[in-house]
């Protein structure tokens, strides 16, 4: 899926090389934009977190801020918005933002990454692959909390 026309996407992330986008249904919902992307990166298994920042920081080199109200799982919360929130992060080869846009009925998780060096390409084949496995499964796994919290 491609991102959806209505997301916030900025100025600077306008020509990416890659982007996906994973739609949840999630009718009944009233949960925040940033609560989900919280629920998919910090509420994910243990080993599941430890993997996802060894992988940005090691492989991508992201540079990941703190625990913070202002971080998502080390991810800079660049942009927010009732029914959005923008999670960036820079390295020497790429940016990246997770973008999640929540409607009545939907969360979508969108993924864009530019490639600021040539060696990027190459780096983002190779964890291409587990993004497009960990994300939905992640969403799927957040959608079930949700559910179980409001029921």
């Amino acid at each position: 899926m491609d991102a959806p026309p209505k997301m916030p996407i900025s100025e600077d992330m306008v020509e990416v090389d890659y982007v996906s986008a994973f739609e949840l249904s999630a009718s009944g919902s009233r949960d925040t934009p940033e609560l989900w992307s919280r629920l998919v990166f910090e509420q994910a298994p243990k080993l599941m977190r430890a993997l996802l920042r060894t992988g940005w920081r090691i492989i991508l080199g992201l540079r990941l801020g703190p625990r913070s109200a202002d971080h998502v799982l080390g991810w800079h919360i660049a942009d927010r918005g009732p029914d959005f929130v923008v999670l960036e992060s820079h390295s020497r080869i790429l940016t990246a933002q997770n973008i999640v846009l929540t409607t009545e009925s939907t969360v979508t998780w969108a993924t864009l990454v530019r490639f600021d060096r040539r060696l990027a390409r190459l780096v983002w084949a190779l964890m291409k692959p587990g993004h497009n496995i960990v994300i939905p499964y992640l969403l799927r796994r957040a959608g079930r909390s949700d559910q179980a919290d409001s029921g």
